[in-house]
């Protein structure tokens, strides 16, 4: 995932795709904070080199953070700025750039909440995002992808592969 956000990059940006480039800066912190919470030390800086690189150096997983944290503020600008084209497919929230910053926002203070122990300014800029009202507060604004029903009868969300492996 992360290589192909890299290579969409170089293209988003030579034709001004700013929320092209915004979507994948989310995706990409969100993978770094995924990755740093669940194994701790990550590659980052010589990750995805492909052959040139096959045993990245393990970093710190706050590296990843202050990384997450660089690429959601470059994200929520990027949001806000003007494009040449917007993305024709938008399964999370359907070109509402609004919602996309809410969710950067959101990341963020769960990011400021893992925090807490080891950085006395977590509470104060966790608090800062309450105080805009920028975040996620309802269901109806959620980061979650529904899968598009199909039966009127008896609609299922969740993943086709559910029925075939769960259900009789």
């Amino acid at each position: 995932m992360l290589v192909d956000i890299k290579a969409m990059y170089d293209l988003a940006e030579a034709a001004d795709l700013t929320h092209h480039v915004a979507m994948g800066q989310f995706f990409e912190a969100y993978t770094y904070v995924v990755l740093a919470d669940f194994f701790g030390d990550i590659p980052i800086t010589e990750a995805l080199q492909g052959a040139d690189n096959l045993n990245p150096a393990l970093e710190p997983g706050s590296l990843a953070y202050d990384t997450a944290f660089g690429l959601l503020d470059q994200a929520i600008a990027n949001f806000q700025a003007e494009a040449a084209a917007d993305p024709t497919y938008d399964v999370f929230y359907n070109g509402d750039w609004d919602l996309w910053i809410k969710a950067c926002n959101t990341l963020k203070m769960k990011m400021w909440l893992q925090l807490r122990l080891i950085d006395s300014g977590a509470k104060a800029s966790f608090d800062a995002i309450v105080a805009t009202g920028e975040y996620i507060q309802d269901s109806s604004e959620d980061f979650q992808y529904n899968w598009p029903a199909t039966s009127a009868a008896q609609p299922d969300t969740r993943h086709p592969r559910y029925g075939l492996n769960y259900q009789a």
